[in-house]
């Protein structure tokens, strides 16, 4: 028998509060150093300044933060090979917590919000 896992990308998470937690399980953050976070930010959104980016990280929760919040941890501050390997590893642990040693029956569903 299947075990479905559904994993929600929810940017937000923190600031919509307690309640919009307790609907989660596991909660897993992407955290990475805040120049690399600002940098990433401009480049995604050429459109805004500098100023502005640092006004749209500066209206959340910091990073660190919600990280401390969180059950996992992923750290993206290197190449996309450490985090993807990261993200496996963190799928074999959810899949594990869900389902015992054997996680062949796990199927992980992704959902983005944001």
């Amino acid at each position: 028998r299947r075990r479905r896992v559904v994993c929600v990308d929810i940017p937000l998470l923190f600031e919509g509060g307690v309640p919009m937690r307790l609907l989660f399980g596991t909660i897993i953050v992407v955290a990475c150093k805040p120049d690399l976070q600002l940098e990433r930010l401009h480049k995604r959104n050429p459109d805004l300044t500098l100023e502005q980016c640092r006004q749209r990280i500066a209206s959340q929760i910091p990073v660190e933060k919600k990280a401390a919040k969180a059950h996992v941890v992923i750290r993206n501050d290197e190449d996309l090979k450490s985090l993807k390997c990261q993200v496996q590893v963190t799928k074999a642990n959810v899949a594990e917590k869900v389902s015992g040693k054997q996680h062949r029956g796990v199927e992980l569903t992704w959902v983005v919000f944001g």
